[in-house]
C-alpha cells in the first residue's frame, strides 16, 4: 500500500507541533497557533509514523539518547554541512554562531541563516546555537513565542543532562 503525504498536529510541552510527512520519512516541523487541534490520524498511522510520534514524546520526556529519526532533510549542501555540525552538540551544550562558524570556516551570519532555514527544529537541534551574549534567534525570530520556545528547549536539555541550573540561579540567556 502507497503512503501520501501526511500532516499529523502532536501536543507538546511548548504548544502545537505539526509534523509534515512524506513518504513515510520526516521532512518539516512546524511550530503551530495554540488554535490548532489535532487531527484524527487513526486512519494515517503505520509503523513508522508511530515511530516519529514516539520519538517526539521521548525527546519530550528525556531528550538524552535519543534515537535516530529517519527523515528527509531538503537543503543546499552548504545548509546540509550546517545541519550535520548541528546534530553533533550534545544535549545540553550550546555553540555560539562565531564558535560554529570558526569550525566550519564560514561566517556566524552564514549559521544563523542556515539554522532560520532548519525544516526540522528539535530533530535537528538549531536551538542549541546561540549568540555570544544572548540566546540569539530561533525559527528566524528574535522575540515572542519562539524565543520562549528555544528557552524552554535548552533548560529542558540542561535539566536532563545534568548541566541544570540551580532554581535560584538566573538562567544565563534572558528571554526577552
Amino acid at each position: 500500500m502507497p503512503f501520501s503525504d501526511s500532516k499529523i498536529v502532536i501536543q507538546s510541552p511548548i504548544g502545537p507541533l505539526a509534523l509534515i510527512i512524506k513518504q513515510n520519512l520526516l521532512t518539516h516541523v512546524v511550530y503551530q497557533g495554540k488554535e490548532v487541534s489535532s487531527l484524527p490520524f487513526s486512519h494515517l498511522l503505520n509503523a513508522n509514523i508511530e515511530l516519529i510520534i514516539a520519538w517526539f514524546e521521548q525527546y519530550f520526556s528525556n531528550p538524552c539518547d535519543m534515537a535516530k529519526l529517519n527523515c528527509n532533510l531538503e537543503g543546499t549542501l552548504f545548509q546540509k554541512k550546517v545541519w550535520r555540525a548541528l546534530l553533533k552538540i550534545p544535549v545540553g551544550q550550546t555553540l555560539t554562531y562565531g564558535e560554529l562558524a570558526e569550525t566550519l570556516k564560514t561566517s556566524p551570519r552564514a549559521i544563523g541563516m542556515a539554522c532560520k532555514s532548519n525544516p526540522l527544529p528539535i530533530v535537528v537541534p538549531c536551538h542549541r546555537v546561540v549568540a555570544k551574549n544572548h540566546l540569539g534567534g530561533y525559527c528566524g525570530s528574535l522575540y515572542g513565542d519562539s524565543m520562549r520556545q528555544k528557552h524552554w528547549l535548552l533548560e529542558h536539555e540542561r535539566y536532563h543532562s545534568g548541566r541544570a541550573y540551580h532554581d535560584d540561579q538566573i538562567s544565563m540567556y534572558p528571554v526577552f
